[in-house]
């Protein structure tokens, strides 16, 4: 596109040459000063256009809903992978991506055969969507009842402050004098609240459960 433009500008500036020639010969009038300027905004107001159109290509830009939604759909197709968190996307141009996401799996499956399957999502999302995808395996608990448990009362108090947010990664250290509940928290960036301001409400409203849960918090925004 700019290179047309370039092309162009030549062109648009060989005509106003012309224009004022003839109308000098005809006219006596020198126009050359006025035509000039007027160029000279055509080329710069472009020049801008064409810059701002491709900073974003150059610099990186977000990735479209779509994309995203076509990511997770794919990976969804898995039933080995139980979740997905940490999903980033970095888009270079019209024809060059990066993604990386985070695939929850059942840790008591054989690591090989996991493995295996998320060389098949990987694979799958470069050859669909043309991106190059890394995932990185992250195994939990699905069969211990007191972890899962844990984790429903702890994502139930994180809900009650705001229906968006989630938790992942979870896991607990069980101790004499109190229980480390360990976990990432998803929030967007439309919540209001900082980081500091976020944990420590939901550290309040877990401790109201039990005055032994002492929550270690990680916030991923997105």
């Amino acid at each position: 596109k700019a290179t047309a433009f370039d092309s162009f500008s030549d062109a648009l500036s060989s005509l106003a040459v012309l224009i004022c020639l003839v109308i000098s010969r005809i006219s006596g009038v020198d126009l050359d000063g006025y035509v000039g300027v007027c160029v000279s905004i055509v080329i710069a107001v472009a020049g801008v256009k064409v810059l701002n159109d491709t900073k974003n290509s150059i610099l990186g830009e977000s990735p479209k809903a779509e994309q995203i939604e076509k990511i997770r759909a794919i990976v969804a197709e898995y039933p080995d992978v139980l979740g997905i968190h940490d999903l980033v996307v970095h888009q270079y141009g019209p024809s060059f991506a990066m993604v990386s996401l985070h695939a929850e799996v059942d840790g008591n499956r054989n690591f090989f055969e996991m493995h295996d399957t998320i060389d098949l999502v990987e694979q799958r999302l470069n050859r669909e969507m043309h991106v190059i995808a890394t995932i990185h395996m992250d195994p939990i608990v699905v069969d211990d009842e007191q972890t899962l448990l844990l984790r429903e009362q702890v994502v139930q108090v994180v809900r009650s402050i705001d229906p968006s947010l989630n938790i992942h990664d979870f896991r607990f250290v069980d101790g004499v004098s109190h229980i480390n509940l360990i976990f990432d928290l998803e929030a967007s960036f439309d919540i209001p609240m900082t980081d500091d301001a976020l944990c420590d409400r939901v550290r309040s409203k877990v401790s109201e459960l039990d005055q032994k849960y002492k929550c270690v918090i990680s916030v991923d925004r997105s």
